[in-house]
């Protein structure tokens, strides 16, 4: 089998722009969802204000409610994209699936578990920042 230099470079610059057309449909997700809501919110705070509390009021009381789920689930689906590039991909869908579903509890048990496996909750990987501090220093 002859390995060609030029081969060995095509494929690495087209995983390079497979990983960052991923990045940039990641990203337009994300900025999406963010901006979605607070249109949102800023709608529900004009129709609705927050204060003063009216919890006999229902049309208040329904839209703060739709508000306040919309908010956990831009905060859920923020969290779950940390999940999914952190964890092996069938970890982390089942991480995702579970948070998503069944709330808090379950995004607790996660980072618990993430810092029994990593003693830390950091997203940077430690043995990297020790070998830039030891080069810097």
């Amino acid at each position: 089998m002859n390995l060609d230099l030029g081969d060995i470079t095509s494929y690495e610059s087209s995983t390079t722009n497979r990983k960052m057309k991923y990045q940039v449909l990641v990203q337009a997700f994300l900025f999406s969802i963010g901006v979605l809501f607070a249109f949102t919110l800023y709608d529900t705070c004009m129709e609705q204000p927050l204060f003063p509390f009216q919890p006999s009021n229902g049309e208040w009381t329904k839209r703060w409610l739709f508000t306040t789920v919309g908010d956990f689930y831009v905060l859920s689906a923020c969290f779950s994209m940390i999940v999914l590039c952190s964890e092996p991909l069938h970890i982390g869908f089942i991480w995702v699936v579970l948070i998503n579903c069944l709330g808090s509890p379950f995004a607790c048990l996660y980072l618990i578990n993430r810092l029994r496996q990593n003693n830390n909750l950091s997203l940077r990987d430690l043995r990297e920042y020790n070998i830039i501090s030891k080069h810097e220093g």
